[in-house]
Formats: C-alpha cells, structure tokens, sequence
C-alpha cells in the first residue's frame, strides 16, 4: 500500500433489542430474519463479515433453529461471523449496579465459550440507555 492510500473495512452488524419496544415472539422473528440476511450475504460475498452480541438470541436461534445455529457455529469457526460484546442481553448501562454487570458478561460469555469455544474480544456495548 502506497503511504497516502487508506483502507476502509465496513463489517456488518446487528444491534438488535428484541424485548424492548416488542413483545419477545417479534423480537425473536427480527433475531431470526437478520441472522439469516447476514449468513445469506456470506455465502454472496467471501469476504462479508459480521459481528452480533446478545447470548440470548443465539440461545432463541439454538431452541428453534437448530440449522441455522450450525451454521452460525461454522461461520464463527471460520471467522467470519464475530462474537463481540460477550453481554446476555444489551446492558442498561444507567441504573445497575456492578454485580448485574459481572452477572451480564459471565453469563454471556460462559454461553459463548460452550457453543462456539469464543468469548468476546470486543467490548460492545452500542446503546447505553438512560433516555
């Protein structure tokens, strides 16, 4: 690379809250239908990477999509898809105490250490509340 040229990387991303302004039946369907968008462009495009947080919508996809979470599992094996935040569920970052938050990521990440053999490298937290 020449010294005045510049290298974008655009990586594809999910912030999803599925319990906050939908019932959880909706929020698990919009879980579904953006983990399928982002595993579809994969398969488009080999170099599309993806990133998402949230233990529990990879729990919803592990219950109930068993396909699709092997997929995912294979995606995170080869890289592609990235684990980050290492969160159960995005954190109310406003109100809570410590003790909630060390609850958050070991339950998070103990989940993502058993069914991928990741924990979160990336610190991730997009949406800190307190409106």
């Amino acid at each position: 690379m020449k010294q005045n040229e510049k290298k974008l990387y655009m990586i594809g991303n999910a912030h999803l809250d599925p319990v906050w302004l939908w019932p959880w039946q909706e929020g698990f369907q919009e879980t579904k239908a953006t983990f399928r968008s982002a595993l579809d462009r994969m398969k488009e495009y080999d170099d599309f990477i993806f990133t998402s947080s949230s233990a529990q919508n990879y729990e919803w996809v592990e219950e109930n999509d068993p396909a699709m979470f092997r997929e995912i599992q294979g995606r995170v094996a080869e890289g592609r898809w990235v684990i980050v935040g290492g969160w159960w569920v995005q954190p109310d970052c406003n109100i809570p105490g410590g003790e909630s938050f060390v609850r958050q990521g070991l339950y998070g990440q103990r989940y993502f250490k058993e069914k991928f053999g990741v924990t979160a490298k990336v610190g991730y937290n997009v949406d800190s509340f307190g409106h």
